[in-house]
């Protein structure tokens, strides 16, 4: 059984219900059941693979509770694959926020941290890995204190500070392994053709303790820019990070990667639009910590009781790609069926591997 739940989220669910004053509004529950069976098409030279069929069903249950200045959210998701006999159980969020004053608020649990201005690539954030092609990857927040601040109430200004635990692969609970993250958004109001403007720069460091090969602390910094201009969305994202921030950056990691001193960097560019029922995105990335170039393009089309969405990325460097199709329709305003399928062109190149040349499937989601 794979397991996302540490002690420390179980200690701020309690916190959150315990703190929680009885006069506020009442717990509020939604979530969705979802049973879905596929067929993989594993690649030839895959050893000791052991089905090319799933059939999996999954629940994803939020829990809410707001008043006057607290706010309260867990989410839990867990899936039973009968193919593997296997379940899964992941605390995705679990979090309690006070907002003593209206530009002041702190929040003590496990929370995401998304931020940045694409869609397929997100270099300024170095904390977090995101799929595009995964609906599950950046679901699991972090866990430890973070606190919002807007210095300038009348300007859309606000700066977030977060003190991290270590993540679930520490083996032993060491707080020396520990981060920090700040950030800096602001968001100007549009004018004539230009919509509104989000500027941001954020920065980290890992492992506090100095419990890196050499003592080094990983660090890392990212600025981002999304502007609206005349219905086109442009986005721009950068970071810089010191040598071997990716390898270092992992708790538990106690051996000097091999590999160049200088530092790494990485940007990714994004224009988009959205013209009635149609939404279309265009975004190219490079990394120097060893990704090289990519590509990525989405359409897709959108209406009241159906979505169709078809994206591809390619790997210039190593001349792989994925594609994916998916598909979705309301049968009533609580049940929807999904229809995907997907291609991987050249996937033992990709960085880590991909085992499937192609998969495709079926859903049914139920919402509550």
């Amino acid at each position: 059984m794979k397991n996302r739940m540490v002690p420390a989220a179980f200690l701020f669910l309690l916190i959150a219900c315990i703190s929680l004053d009885a006069e506020d509004s009442g717990f509020q529950v939604s979530g969705s059941v979802r049973n879905e069976t596929g067929y993989i098409g594993l690649r030839d030279d895959m050893a000791g693979a052991s089905r090319d069929w799933y059939s999996a069903t999954s629940v994803d249950v939020r829990l809410s509770r707001e008043g006057e200045n607290t706010r309260f959210l867990a989410s839990l998701w867990t899936e039973y694959d009968s193919a593997d006999g296997d379940w899964e159980l992941s605390l995705d969020e679990s979090w309690f926020e006070w907002r003593p004053a209206a530009f002041l608020g702190a929040r003590l649990g496990r929370a995401p941290l998304r931020f940045g201005s694409c869609i397929a690539f997100n270099p300024a954030n170095s904390l977090a890995a995101t799929d595009i092609f995964d609906s599950r990857s950046n679901e699991v927040g972090f866990d430890g204190f973070f606190l919002e601040l807007h210095p300038l109430p009348q300007y859309s200004l606000a700066a977030h500070a977060a003190f991290l635990l270590p993540g679930d692969s520490v083996q032993e609970y060491d707080l020396s392994e520990s981060s920090a993250h700040g950030r800096i958004t602001f968001l100007a109001p549009g004018a004539g053709i230009l919509g509104p403007v989000e500027i941001g720069v954020s920065g980290d460091f890992r492992r506090l303790g100095g419990t890196a090969p050499d003592g080094k602390i990983p660090m890392a910094g990212g600025v981002w820019l999304s502007m609206d201009i005349a219905g086109f969305v442009l986005g721009a994202e950068g970071t810089l990070r010191s040598a071997g921030y990716e390898a270092l950056a992992a708790p538990g990691v106690t051996v000097m990667p091999g590999g160049s001193d200088a530092a790494e960097y990485g940007w990714a560019v994004s224009l988009n639009r959205r013209a009635g029922d149609f939404f279309a995105v265009l975004e190219t990335s490079y990394s120097k910590a060893g990704d090289g170039w990519k590509g990525f393009a989405q359409l897709s089309r959108s209406t009241e009781d159906t979505g169709q969405s078809l994206q591809a990325m390619i790997d210039f460097d190593a001349l792989a790609a994925r594609t994916s199709l998916d598909a979705a329709w309301n049968l009533s305003d609580f049940l929807v069926v999904h229809g995907w399928g997907a291609w991987n062109y050249q996937p033992e190149k990709w960085n880590p591997e991909l085992p499937a040349d192609w998969a495709a499937g079926l859903a049914l989601e139920c919402f509550f």
